[in-house]
């Protein structure tokens, strides 16, 4: 099956989760996500995380979770067709960006991508083996290819996003872990 025919069919199986499900269970992922902080990732600093929109995992109590815990937070965003960490703040306002993802409205990038310390990906889906579809124009995956590996990736993802197998290639970027409403996914150990 194609990456684009297989990118259809999982975002209709994601679209299909009623709102009232994806609450439910986005708490849920919440939930395993504040676990996997504690036993895989201690005391992350500098956080690229996307800023959830339409019928994605909701990540809005995770950067919340975020600002209590004094983390840098950066979402990201598109510039010249290329995603950029921007700095993002409690206070900061948001402004619609490319495609109707909101953003931070003032465009601090960081200075070094190679400073974050974890990476919560968009994905429309994923496999167990880390490897994931985004949503086709190749952004994220410009984005992933310039880290240092060292850097953990992480996708959020409800299980019905999740496929036996994404054809990949190469030079695609695998994330670390996933995290579901039903469990937490160690990649690493499918690789």
């Amino acid at each position: 099956m194609t990456k684009n025919k297989l990118r259809k069919i999982l975002k209709y199986k994601r679209d299909a989760i009623s709102e009232n499900l994806r609450k439910i269970y986005s708490d849920l992922i919440y939930k395993n996500f504040l676990y996997f902080i504690k036993k895989f990732h201690k005391n992350p600093k500098n956080i690229l995380i996307y800023n959830s929109f339409n019928s994605e995992v909701d990540t809005k109590k995770i950067i919340n979770f975020f600002f209590k815990k004094n983390f840098k937070v950066y979402l990201p965003a598109i510039i010249n067709n290329n995603v950029y960490p921007i700095r993002f703040k409690a206070k900061d306002k948001l402004i619609k960006g490319r495609y109707g993802i909101f953003e931070p409205a003032k465009k601090i990038k960081i200075k070094n991508i190679n400073l974050l310390d974890m990476i919560i990906a968009p994905g429309i889906g994923f496999d167990k083996n880390g490897n994931r579809i985004g949503f086709g124009k190749g952004y994220f995956d410009k984005f992933l290819s310039k880290l240092n590996k060292k850097i953990i990736k992480v996708g959020l993802a409800f299980t019905k996003q999740i496929t036996k197998k994404i054809p990949a290639k190469k030079h695609d970027v695998k994330m670390d872990f996933l995290i579901t409403e039903k469990e937490i996914i160690n990649c690493q150990n499918n690789k």
